[in-house]
């Protein structure tokens, strides 16, 4: 563990997201004074029927080709760079709590990733765990609050992202890094007349 890096990692699973707006030009004042490009991703809110769904995407070592030959094995040459294995799940559900009133989603996603590489003598290794929830209320014909809940488990070895054997005696090399974290979103939009929408939001 590295205290260091104790920052939060954010990154939803793909499938918690409705829609994805990309804002090139004529940025908004609400976004200050960004500029280049403006995302805003809108996410799944469920509805009045009951869905969901799973999907896994799984490879080994065995699904690849390698194009060590048996002369360079004899000279002590292993396996070149590739992916070990590669298990990415994820599951999501969502639907009614009180129809045409209360709604939920959640999705979750488990990812296990050991990649190998020629100029490194350990597998980069990528564990995550990640969870998004979130319930959706229409209090009046005027008024919705939304609550999401974010958790994520992630841990990632090496340390460094350029490690080699070049590096190797940095000890720094040798420390992964765990991050958890608990986010919770809650949001509050209002019409407030036929030219006036007030959204409160926000996160901790």
């Amino acid at each position: 563990d590295d205290p260091n890096t104790n920052a939060t990692s954010v990154m939803l699973p793909p499938d918690a997201f409705q829609e994805v707006q990309v804002t090139t030009a004529g940025i908004t004042a609400e976004f200050g004074d960004a500029s280049g490009a403006v995302f805003n991703f809108v996410t799944k809110s469920g509805g009045n029927e009951l869905r969901g769904g799973t999907a896994a995407y799984l490879q080994s070592e065995g699904l690849q080709s390698n194009n060590v030959s048996a002369e360079l094995q004899a000279q002590g040459v292993g396996a070149g760079a590739g992916m070990d294995h590669l298990y990415d799940g994820t599951v999501f559900v969502g639907g009614p709590i009180k129809r045409d009133r209360i709604w939920f989603f959640d999705n979750f996603r488990y990812l296990n990733q050991d990649e190998i590489r020629s100029d490194f003598s350990a597998p980069l290794t990528t564990r995550d765990k990640m969870n998004f929830a979130k319930v959706t209320a229409q209090l009046t014909q005027a008024n919705k609050v939304e609550f999401g809940f974010y958790y994520r488990n992630f841990s990632n070895f090496p340390y460094t992202a350029v490690a080699s054997y070049t590096n190797s005696a940095d000890p720094r090399t040798w420390i992964d890094v765990r991050k958890e974290n608990f986010i919770l979103v809650p949001r509050w939009s209002a019409v407030l007349g036929s030219a006036t929408v007030l959204e409160v939001r926000g996160s901790s």
